[in-house]
């Protein structure tokens, strides 16, 4: 059970009922300064998916990957973001949350 609770709220990892196997599936980390850092692997039908984040100082910065063949909706809260982008990119913050469809990669949000 603490498991399953680290993967699905401290890490976000969660499904979306409408897309079952995993193909389609959400990514929303609650990340606690408290906690440091934490990383997560799930082996989906999809394959693996991982989610991470780190806190240094005051900034944190995320790391994700979405398995070959599905896709993630991202909602990440802007708090403590130094930079606010995704591999690099300047993403859109509405209402301090930055929201977006990854397809299959690796990402690092800072």
């Amino acid at each position: 059970a603490v498991i399953e609770w680290v993967y699905r709220n401290v890490c976000g990892i969660n499904p979306i009922e409408s897309a079952p196997g995993f193909k389609y599936f959400e990514l929303r980390p609650q990340p606690h300064k408290r906690l440091g850092e934490i990383a997560a692997e799930f082996n989906s039908p999809m394959g693996i998916i991982k989610s991470a984040w780190k806190w240094e100082n005051d900034n944190i910065t995320y790391k994700f990957k979405v398995p070959f063949g599905a896709k993630a909706m991202l909602k990440v809260s802007a708090e403590g973001l130094a930079e606010t982008t995704i591999n690099g990119i300047k993403a859109e913050v509405i209402d301090g949350v930055i929201a977006a469809v990854l397809p299959a990669g690796e990402y690092i949000i800072k």
